[in-house]
């Protein structure tokens, strides 16, 4: 059977789908993608309420990832690029930290940043240099620990610790005790180091419509909830409750989506972080646009802060808040205890609440982080393939790189 006679259908048009789709699109394939949503994108997601760009959850492309260097066109995007550096809320007061090498004007502010003495920062600076040379197959070789224990081991003092790598990386792990492995840490690391943080102008649902983009040939069926897989025919229902039914040579389920399918080799035990993303009118206060501010209280609700860009200019502002940690109370309740939290910690006036997301399966919980896999490991059996970040570490970049693994392991299969 030729590559244009083999059909594939891939559940889930989240990251790993859509580059699943690419890479068996330029093999030829008959290709379908069905998920669920009405968009593309999986946990990669921006809604728009009238002027406001809203993504569901804080999240960012790093500009040195690999992958996406691979599949994405940056300046198409219209990325906008986030300072190397954070504003650190603390008692009330406030205090800049950075990275003088790429920005000078951090260099006075981070000299005297208080809660890291001239050995932390000078530790930074060489874990930097050290990671720059390391390869990231070899940081995923490397032993692992948590977070917390290698940046003990590596020396840094209790102070800076609390009062920026909980809150910072914290707040990219979803967790706040930096139990992630120690992996997921030197790589994040050495991709801030090697590029730079950035939202895409329009929110980050830009770059899943970019993916999407990219196919010509292949079959997009949203809104489509997959019911059954008997044999080679999967049967799914559409938005208005109808039922169809087709034969596919190979399904790869992408992402999540699998749990609905009583396994096929993904574990339905699977632990998820969880965050509550809340958006206010920004009214005033020391926060810049561009720059992440950092919550340093541990019995803080907030984790952390930031200015959305705006796509249409003018003087109204967004700000976006993450929270790590909140009982499932209103959003109304919740919305004045952040504006005050955020007027006693920040010196900041937040306005109306403007949304309110829990995102409750933000980052797989992983207790292995591996950047590859060999093809195999992608395959289920004759018919059906496995794809998504959480086979190897959760970020944007190994959703990508698992989609294309496994759709180089349908490839092979089918060959």
């Amino acid at each position: 059977m030729g590559n244009s006679e083999t059909k594939v259908a891939i559940i889930g048009a989240g990251i790993s789908g859509l580059t699943a789709a690419i890479r068996l699109e330029q093999e030829g394939f008959q290709t379908t993608l069905i998920d669920q949503n009405a968009h593309v994108g999986g946990r990669v997601v921006t809604d728009v309420q009238g002027n406001y760009i809203l993504d569901r959850g804080f999240q960012v492309l790093l500009t040195s990832y690999p992958e996406a260097r691979k599949h994405l066109n940056y300046d198409t995007l219209d990325l906008v690029y986030f300072h190397p550096g954070a504003r650190v809320y603390k008692g009330g007061k406030s205090f800049l930290l950075g990275d003088a090498l790429r920005k000078p004007q951090f260099l006075f502010s981070t000299l005297f940043f208080p809660f890291g003495s001239p050995k932390d920062k000078w530790k930074v600076f060489q874990l930097n240099t050290s990671l720059r040379s390391k390869s990231i197959e070899d940081i995923f070789s490397s032993p692992e620990k948590t977070t917390l224990e290698y940046l003990r081991e590596k020396g840094f003092s209790r102070k800076i610790i609390e009062h920026f790598f909980k809150p910072f990386y914290g707040g990219i792990f979803l967790e706040p005790e930096l139990e992630t492995s120690s992996r997921m840490f030197e790589f994040v690391f050495k991709m801030f180091g090697e590029g730079h943080a950035a939202l895409p102008l329009k929110g980050i649902q830009q770059v899943p419509d970019q993916l999407k983009e990219q196919l010509k040939n292949t079959e997009i069926k949203l809104t489509c909830r997959v019911e059954k897989q008997e044999g080679n025919t999967l049967t799914w229902i559409d938005a208005a409750g109808d039922s169809f039914q087709a034969a596919f040579d190979k399904v790869i389920y992408a992402g999540t989506t699998q749990e609905q399918l009583n396994g096929h080799g993904y574990d339905e035990s699977q632990q998820w972080h969880s965050c509550n993303n809340v958006y206010f009118e920004y009214l005033e206060g020391n926060l810049q646009e561009r720059l992440i501010g950092l919550i340093a209280d541990p019995n803080a609700l907030i984790n952390n802060i930031h200015l959305v860009p705006n796509p249409q200019g003018g003087a109204s502002k967004l700000l976006s808040v993450t929270l790590l940690k909140f009982p499932e109370v209103a959003s109304a309740t919740q919305a004045e205890a952040i504006r005050s939290e955020l007027r006693r910690l920040c010196g900041i006036e937040a306005g109306k609440l403007i949304a309110h997301y829990v995102v409750k399966k933000a980052l797989p919980v992983m207790e292995e982080f591996r950047y590859q896999l060999p093809t195999e490991a992608y395959v289920v059996n004759d018919q059906q393939l496995i794809a998504g970040d959480y086979l190897l570490y959760p970020s944007l970049n190994a959703a990508m790189h698992s989609g294309t693994a496994a759709a180089e392991a349908c490839i092979q299969s089918a060959g």
